[in-house]
C-alpha cells in the first residue's frame, strides 16, 4: 500500500527517481485521522492508521544491547582479574598470555560450544 503511495506521489509530482530509494519499513503520520479507520470510500479500502511506536529505531536498539552486554563481559573481566591478582590470561593460540583481553578475545573461546537436545 506504501509502495502504490510513493509511485502515485512519483507520477503526480514527476518526481526523477534515479537517484530515489523508497525504504517502506517505517512511516510516520502527524495530525488527526479520525476517518482513517479501514473503511470503505468509494469502492476503495481507506488506510488504517494506528498509533504505535516506529520501526526506525529497533536496528539502533539492538546496537545500543550489544555495546551495554559487551561493556558488562569487560567490566567482569576486569573485576574478575582483578580480584584474582591475575595480570594476565591464556587466550591467544598456542595459550600466549593476553593483559587486556577484549570482549571478543573472550566470546571467541566460546566458538566451540554447542547445545545438544536429546528427545524421546
Amino acid at each position: 500500500m506504501l509502495s502504490r503511495l510513493v509511485l502515485d506521489v512519483v507520477d503526480k509530482f514527476s518526481i526523477d527517481t534515479n537517484q530515489l530509494h523508497n525504504d517502506s519499513t517505517s512511516v510516520r503520520f502527524a495530525g488527526s485521522y479520525r476517518n482513517s479507520i479501514g473503511s470503505i470510500r468509494d469502492g476503495k479500502t481507506t488506510p488504517a492508521i494506528l498509533h504505535g511506536h516506529s520501526k526506525d529505531q529497533k536496528l539502533l536498539c539492538c546496537h545500543f544491547i550489544a555495546l551495554v552486554v559487551q561493556a558488562l563481559i569487560e567490566r567482569e573481566m576486569c573485576n574478575a582479574t582483578a580480584d584474582h591478582s591475575l595480570k594476565e590470561l591464556s587466550l591467544y593460540p598456542e595459550d600466549r598470555a593476553c593483559k587486556a583481553p577484549s570482549p571478543s578475545h573472550i566470546l571467541e573461546i566460546f566458538n566451540g560450544a554447542t547445545r545438544e537436545y536429546i528427545y524421546d
